[in-house]
């Protein structure tokens, strides 16, 4: 049974396996994705337009842990992931999704402390839904006086009740956890796959890592064996295509093999993969990889340490034209390129940073919107400033307003855990009523902004960190007061 699963993972970089064009689902955007990814924006607490009864009687209600998981079952069988959210580790790199939503209802039929740390708690959670069950190991940690969910890891995946043990765990073999994830894959279920992963890789699956048909494995060995680490090629096709990937796998602390990190060594065509010995011949393979609607290509450009990822937001709305490309800083490790891009008639300027990775090539790390996509009505471009919190916001919510995604992801720190996906997109159009900055520092900042919406109104506090060049961007944010 293809299933909705439980877990909605997501990672700072969304990176995929396989070449596609797809809707992003899950996250981070996705995603990302993944891109990723889930985390929403001023609308999160309250995806279907209903207000919660719940909201206020969970204030200060995260005294006990297992209290906590309760909490976040009742939340999901309500299909409130906004709810479910708040209950996260300001520091967790985990969000709720769509996803995570239940084919039926969760029922929680075991819960058990596994563990005491000095930084938290950990229980093992068992969980049925539509005649499956499931076990999961969170961690949660304390966030002055309350517990907040910060981790988890899938012990056990769903399976129907009657289904028989051979006592073996696929887990137990580095191949056998490269084919559990193309069966993921196939099946469209990228939360499964992220589960497959350890939990020191940086990496993700998100809806540009599934099939464009389905995932064939033509060839599958392993090039190098260890006690605790293990590298396996594996030969993937799919629509005709194929492509050589070489996956490394680590062990866990449960002695689990897990995914850490892979590497697209040739593919998806006949052709040896584009060259990335130059910064300009990179940043063109990823337009022409946007262009033709494939994120997961434009994903394997990235390096693996950048925290971005491409997501269906990242595709343009007609085509994607490179009006001028130069270099602004260069260096033999590192490289800023400044780029201007039109789109349906609208230009934006870019500069993206890319570093080399161990093998020599060039990756991109980052960048940064320095300008558009808007434009005046005298034909000038429409500049963007970043140069104080409170405008940050107010761009923020303009382009949440206007369906804008992308502008909106651009604001976010580099080093932020979250995302704006269509749940962050108003019901009807977000007005400000207050704006207010709470605490300011030459680094980091407090705003309280109160946003009315269809009749309801909510409280936000946003941080915002400077993130080089005196440019502030969004870094997180929390519900002081619910939607209501």
């Amino acid at each position: 049974m293809k299933r909705r699963t439980f877990i909605s993972a997501a990672t700072a970089g969304t990176v995929v396996l396989a070449g596609c064009s797809s809707s992003e689902g899950d996250d981070q955007d996705d995603s990302a994705d993944w891109e990723l990814d889930d985390d929403t924006g001023p609308n999160e607490d309250d995806s279907n337009g209903d207000s919660s009864d719940t909201d206020s009687d969970d204030v200060g209600s995260d005294s006990d842990p297992e209290d906590v998981l309760h909490q976040m079952v009742t939340h999901l069988n309500e299909g409130n992931v906004s709810l479910a959210n708040d209950l996260l580790h300001e520091e967790s790199p985990r969000s709720f999704g769509p996803a995570a939503l239940p084919l039926d209802a969760y029922v929680v039929e075991d819960t058990e402390p596994v563990e005491t740390e000095s930084e938290g708690e950990s229980l093992r959670l068992v969980l049925s839904d539509a005649g499956e069950t499931a076990t999961f190991e969170y961690t949660l940690r304390q966030e002055g006086t309350e517990w907040a969910i910060f981790e988890w890891e899938l012990l056990r995946q769903w399976e129907e009740r009657s289904s028989s043990e051979d006592g073996r765990a696929p887990e137990d073999d580095p191949e056998d956890v490269l084919r559990q994830l193309v069966a993921h894959l196939n099946d469209g279920d990228t939360t499964l796959a992220n589960d497959l992963l350890h939990p020191d890789s940086s990496r993700s699956f998100g809806a540009g890592a599934l099939p464009i048909d389905a995932y064939l494995i033509d060839e599958i060995a392993s090039i190098e064996s260890g006690t605790a680490r293990a590298v396996v090629r594996i030969v993937l096709s799919d629509d005709g295509e194929s492509a050589t990937f070489e996956y490394t796998l680590q062990q866990d602390d449960g002695g689990q093999w897990a995914i850490l990190d892979w590497d697209l060594r040739r593919g998806w065509s006949e052709d040896e993969r584009d060259s990335q010995a130059d910064p300009e011949d990179v940043l063109g393979q990823m337009i022409d990889h946007l262009n033709g609607e494939n994120v997961s290509l434009a994903n394997d450009l990235l390096h693996i340490e950048s925290p971005r990822s491409f997501t269906q937001d990242s595709l343009p709305q007609d085509v994607y034209v490179i009006e001028e490309i130069e270099p602004v800083e260069s260096g033999s490790e590192r490289v800023v390129v400044r780029m201007v891009l039109s789109d349906a008639g609208e230009s934006a300027t870019f500069e993206y940073t890319l570093e080399q990775s161990k093998t020599g090539r060039w990756d991109i790390f980052d960048w940064h919107l320095r300008s558009g996509w808007g434009q005046e009505a005298d034909g000038t471009e429409e500049r963007i400033s970043y140069e104080d919190p409170e405008t940050v916001l107010r761009q923020m919510v303009t382009s949440l307003n206007d369906g804008n995604l992308r502008l909106a992801n651009d604001l976010l720190h580099v080093d932020s855990s979250r995302s704006f996906t269509q749940a962050s997109l108003p019901m009807d159009a977000y007005a400000i009523d207050e704006i207010e900055s709470i605490e300011s520092g030459s680094e980091r900042a407090v705003v309280r902004l109160v946003l009315s919406d269809a009749g309801e109104s909510a409280t936000f506090e946003y941080t915002l960190r400077q993130a080089g060049s005196a440019r502030w961007a969004v870094f997180d944010w929390e519900v002081v007061k619910h939607w209501k």
